[in-house]
């Protein structure tokens, strides 16, 4: 018995050292217009040094403002064939998908049997979460919550160790819906929002003037790209 505690204990210690995967938001579509639907893909990211990261289920506690977002589903086209991928029904629970018309959801993912899915540094896609735009905005947050009631939590379960989460990082997606380059939330794009750009153009993440609402692309450098974007939503107003 010992030994067999010994054992687990030395597992344990290896798997928490070894795993840790992010989950990450990834807006396809910023500035959709009211009506539209605005896809998010939703990603595992291995975040161990390079290396991937096998799992053996995921399950998420995902909040948004319904003043602005709808959530319609989700579209299960990333390259892992899930055995389940959607929102169970947690009515027993804590009741997250009783409703989605209150702003939050409770989403799970398992494998399914015959091989496990890997995220890796550069991402795997797990789902794309779809909601329709309600309204315009400059920034509405999709967000993943830690826990949520009794029973609800955000996680990532190892492959080796039933149970162990190895999740790092929750994520959070910032969507526009509207004009896209109205980085001072007048409701249009024009000379103000364009010297808002320049003013951290050339800026990269941890910059005193890197701006993250002008890095339209996510790079994290606002450069010839972003203002390109720019340019292209320039006189848009709603």
């Amino acid at each position: 018995m010992r030994v067999l505690i010994s054992l687990t204990a030395v597992l344990i210690g290896v798997a928490a050292a070894r795993a840790a995967v992010d989950l990450e938001w990834r807006v396809e579509n910023q500035g959709a217009d009211v009506g539209d639907t605005v896809r998010i893909g939703f990603y595992a990211v291995a975040d161990n040094d390079g290396a991937d990261e096998p799992f053996s289920a995921i399950e998420a506690v995902v909040q948004w403002d319904p003043v602005y977002l709808g959530l319609l589903g989700v579209d299960n086209n990333g390259p892992y064939d899930w055995l389940f991928s959607g929102f169970p029904d947690d009515s027993g629970l804590d009741g997250l998908n009783d409703t989605f018309a209150d702003g939050n959801a409770y989403y799970q993912a398992w494998n399914n049997f015959s091989e496990y899915p890997v995220a890796t540094p550069e991402g795997l896609l797990v789902t794309t979460f779809e909601f329709e735009a309600l309204a315009y905005t400059n920034g509405t947050d999709v967000v993943l919550l830690p826990e949520y009631g009794l029973y609800s939590v955000t996680a990532i379960y190892d492959d080796v160790i039933p149970g162990l989460n190895i999740v790092d990082d929750l994520g959070t997606a910032t969507v526009r819906i509207g004009c896209l380059g109205d980085l001072d939330g007048d409701g249009d794009t024009d000379l103000a929002d364009l010297a808002e750009l320049l003013s951290g153009y050339g800026a990269c993440t941890g910059d005193p003037s890197y701006n993250p609402a002008a890095d339209f692309d996510d790079s994290g450098c606002i450069d010839l790209s972003d203002l390109a974007t720019l340019l292209g939503d320039y006189g848009c107003a709603y």
